[in-house]
């Protein structure tokens, strides 16, 4: 970076244990490193974030997505599966973006397409 620009800090994901899940957990590990940042005067980013959920946690601690990003609609299924739809893409395209998760992050997140 520049000489001068801010120091950063870089959130590139978070695990959150099974049992844990839904409890409101992500929200309030987002909320302290925020205010870590903003007490050592640290930017607060993020990068590709490959995870659905965290990717709502992060909206709603007002983060935007950058331009060139693909729309995508997320919700939870009752087996607490996580679907995922971007309904702007053609089919082929959405096929494409299914696979840019690998076997092991579609397993992990419970991540499921359409």
């Amino acid at each position: 970076g520049e000489p001068d620009a801010a120091p950063t800090s870089l959130l590139r994901g978070a695990l959150v244990a099974d049992a844990a899940r839904g409890s409101g957990v992500t929200g309030r590990m987002l909320a302290v490193w925020l205010d870590l940042c903003a007490c050592g005067g640290v930017a607060a980013a993020t990068c590709r974030v490959r995870k659905p959920l965290l990717a709502l946690a992060l909206r709603r601690c007002g983060f935007e997505a950058t331009p060139g990003g693909i729309a995508v609609e997320v919700s939870r299924g009752g087996d607490d599966s996580v679907h995922l739809h971007a309904p702007d893409l053609p089919p082929k395209r959405a096929a494409r973006f299914a696979e840019r998760f690998s076997a092991g992050e579609r397993a992990s997140q419970r991540l499921e397409f359409g």
